[in-house]
């Protein structure tokens, strides 16, 4: 069974260096950047996390004042072995703007003083797509044209959606079913048809009519008879919102025929986010049309729809979220998407490990003498909140710890989700007092 060792109110004092990973998030593209900020010491021994100051003008500019705050908490930092901390950060910053930041530690009722300042001058982004200059030169897209593959998609939406900015290829598989009069059609016994199509119609061409830009090809075998027509599934590629003309040639072991069918024209719905359900659609089903991933568990709206079914609107874990905006449908720690990954089942509760997991406890910072034993919180980084609201807790009596000198070791066992980030934090109890909880210790599973 796998083991993990923790230790609680241990007595370490502020480390005074703090290294900040600034991930600058701008439309689409995250520009990142390293560094290092050192605090005076001070009386927050254990920090309950980091305040970042910042704005386009200095402390000493702003009569000590900073435009903006981001709160950063200790659970999202680590501690080296050399006593420096590490947290992350995602900013919205304007390009080629010159921003000045500086840092506070704080505890549940004390701020420390401001750290030393530091500048960052950000990359500009001529061309306005969500993508620095700077990056676009890595890149290979134009720096000074926001759509470099000229397929009506900003460079930065196409990196957003997993597509690439220099090929033109917004559009979404559709699938699409023809159906044909066969007595019309010159190949008496057709072995398949084929589907041409266009977004425009052949009689504005100058030329001859074979200059459909597209085409597709399907078997007899995937089409089947509907009273007196035939009638065939295709998947085509098209753009949303945008007007296609289509006609349809039969061919046999022989020939194809030498004439279109009459040509039909349609235009499909807007679909913003080229998830491949329309923006009218998503507004009925409560998704959202500017997200292809509207509840961010890894699957794509319209594949999730079809996932679910006729129940995408029942709440199958009770939590309150519809199934289709439910990123963990079954509510066991682990996202629908990643379960799929898994080969698992998004709705079935299989997703947990028993861990052996052993507490250590500074008894003199907890201020509790002669133990009864201790009361174990914790839950998943992601969902761990602001005031102390951990949903899980398990609690061990003295009979399950052992002492050396001023510490007490407890060994329980937690049902924990593999590979998953966790909070814990630990209160020590005798037969009159509880303590607080401890300080937070994020740990991740492998």
């Amino acid at each position: 069974m796998p083991i993990i060792q923790l230790r609680q109110f241990l007595r370490v004092p502020l480390s005074i260096f703090i290294t900040l990973f600034f991930v600058l998030m701008f439309d689409t593209i995250a520009y990142s950047r390293w560094v290092t900020l050192s605090l005076d010491p001070n009386t927050i021994s254990y920090p309950d996390g980091y305040r970042v100051y910042y704005g386009t003008s200095g402390r000493s500019q702003n009569d000590g004042y900073y435009e903006f705050i981001e709160t950063v908490e200790i659970y999202e930092c680590e501690l080296t072995e050399n006593g420096v901390v590490t947290c992350d950060l995602d900013l919205e910053l304007e390009p080629g703007e010159i921003y000045y930041f500086s840092l506070t530690a704080f505890d549940d009722q004390n701020e420390s003083d401001f750290s030393n300042e530091w500048s960052l001058s950000v990359p500009s982004d001529s061309d306005g797509d969500g993508i620095l200059d700077d990056t676009e030169i890595v890149l290979g897209t134009d720096p000074n044209d926001s759509d470099s593959d000229d397929d009506g998609i900003w460079d930065g939406r196409e990196l957003e959606l997993g597509k690439d900015p220099l090929y033109s290829d917004a559009t979404v598989e559709y699938s699409v079913q023809v159906t044909m009069d066969p007595e019309l059609s010159p190949i008496p016994d057709p072995v398949g048809y084929e589907v041409f199509y266009d977004t425009d119609s052949r009689w504005e061409w100058e030329s001859d009519f074979d200059e459909y830009e597209f085409s597709q090809e399907v078997s007899i075998e995937e089409c089947w008879l509907n009273g007196e027509f035939v009638t065939c599934d295709f998947g085509l590629k098209f753009m949303p919102g945008e007007t296609y003309f289509l006609s349809v040639k039969a061919f046999d072991d022989q020939y194809e025929s030498a004439f279109f069918s009459n040509e039909i024209s349609f235009t499909l719905p807007a679909d913003v986010d080229f998830d491949g359900l329309a923006d009218m659609a998503e507004i009925g089903y409560g998704t959202d049309p500017y997200d292809a991933d509207s509840d961010d568990d890894g699957i794509n709206d319209r594949d999730e729809l079809t996932f679910w079914g006729d129940s995408w609107s029942d709440d199958y874990d009770g939590d309150g979220l519809i199934n289709i905006l439910d990123p963990d449908s079954d509510n066991d720690g682990i996202l629908d998407g990643r379960e799929l990954e898994l080969g698992k089942n998004p709705i079935q509760h299989d997703s947990l490990t028993e861990y052996s997991v052993q507490v250590t406890v500074d008894l003199v910072s907890a201020s509790i003498f002669h133990p009864l034993g201790c009361e174990v919180f914790y839950d998943t980084a992601e969902w761990w909140g602001w005031d102390n609201d951990y949903e899980f807790s398990k609690k061990v009596g003295v009979e399950e710890c052992r002492f050396e000198e001023d510490f007490m070791t407890c060994d329980m066992k937690l049902d924990l989700l593999p590979g998953g980030t966790y909070v814990l934090s630990v209160k020590v109890f005798n037969d009159q007092y509880e303590s607080s909880l401890s300080n937070k210790i994020p740990f991740t599973l492998p």
